[in-house]
């Protein structure tokens, strides 16, 4: 009996030694270790959340010159309403959709730029006159009105994108009263005309940006890919990572572990924003909810970290209390 009690005693004292080891991670002082976890998950989630929000921010502004320019949207909407963006046509059919939609698009384009008071090409309003583009879609004879700053018509232009000089001749042989603005391609070879002019704008640029509104435009799994853009995130996250082992913090095998769990909430959030961008939701929209995607893994993260910790300490102490209890008994004895 004796030396049952006397090996139960060194039991215990082992026991106990062991749970005093500072560098023990089954400490019994893991209750304070368990806070300052905590407290360090706590600091590096809003060190994550600023980081995956920079990259989207960075994204956002990447995207924007390559937004749909509303002006086009508006051109596209007009002269095909019905046009089948999912199933787009091929052909001549494509062809005609293109350039109906960039005669129409370079209408508003002149308009615009003049109203603002800047050149296109050789024409520049005098100040307080205005362009207005026809209000029927096929027009007779002029694409744009300016208006004089009393409110009176002043002039009526017409408005060719085209590459095809004797396109130009046709319209003014048809339209003989009215100007003609044109693409640079065509607008080159007439600058000694007093009815043709060039508006600087190129023709082919019209088709190619007409054609992404058209077609590009709806390559979805293309847009995803465009918007899905990490590596600003991961990059980060890397080399904080890397900075812990370096000043040993963190073993290698620790940094591995947290940089693939961090890394891996960062990638499902801009996952979420580069969908949300792909179907058109708006930025502001796309920004919110992938922010609190972030927030909700990283809450997830904390509670399911806590748990383990709390289900550790848990397990030490109801070991300790068995001890304790043995002893307890056999000093009974």
């Amino acid at each position: 009996m004796a030396d049952k009690f006397k090996e139960a005693i060194k039991k215990i004292e082992k026991a106990g030694q062991h749970y005093k080891e500072k560098d023990s991670k089954r400490n019994f002082e893991g209750w304070l270790e368990a806070t300052s976890r905590y407290t360090k998950l706590k600091k590096k989630s809003i060190v994550d959340l600023i980081i995956d929000a920079s990259n989207l921010l960075l994204i956002f502004n990447d995207q924007k010159d390559e937004t749909l320019d509303p002006l086009l949207e508006k051109a596209i909407a007009e002269t095909n309403p019905n046009f089948d963006f999912l199933n787009p046509p091929s052909g001549e059919q494509l062809k005609g959709a293109i350039n109906s939609a960039k005669g129409k698009y370079f209408e508003y384009l002149v308009a615009e730029k003049l109203n603002n008071g800047e050149r296109v090409g050789d024409v520049i309003l005098p100040e307080g006159f205005s362009a207005k583009v026809a209000e029927k879609i096929n027009q007779p004879g002029w694409d744009i009105e300016i208006i004089d700053q009393y409110g009176d018509s002043s002039n009526y232009i017409q408005l060719k994108a085209t590459d095809s000089l004797s396109y130009i001749k046709s319209a003014l042989d048809k339209y003989p009263d009215f100007q003609i603005l044109t693409t640079d391609e065509v607008g080159n070879f007439a600058s000694d005309s007093n009815f043709i002019f060039d508006s600087d704008i190129s023709n082919e640029w019209l088709e190619s940006e007409v054609e992404k509104g058209l077609i590009d435009n709806v390559n979805y799994g293309e847009t995803f890919w465009d918007n899905f853009q990490p590596i600003y995130s991961l990059s980060l996250i890397l080399a904080t990572e890397g900075y812990r082992v370096v000043v040993k913090k963190k073993d290698i095998k620790n940094a591995f572990s947290s940089f693939v769990s961090r890394s891996s909430k960062s990638l499902i959030t801009i996952g979420i924003s580069s969908f949300l961008q792909t179907i058109g939701t708006p930025d502001p929209l796309s920004f919110g909810t992938a922010m609190i995607t972030r927030y909700v893994l990283e809450k997830a993260d904390f509670y399911e970290t806590l748990k383990i910790i709390i289900s550790e300490r848990r397990e030490e102490m109801i070991k300790l209390r068995l001890l304790q209890q043995d002893l307890y008994l056999l000093r009974g004895k």
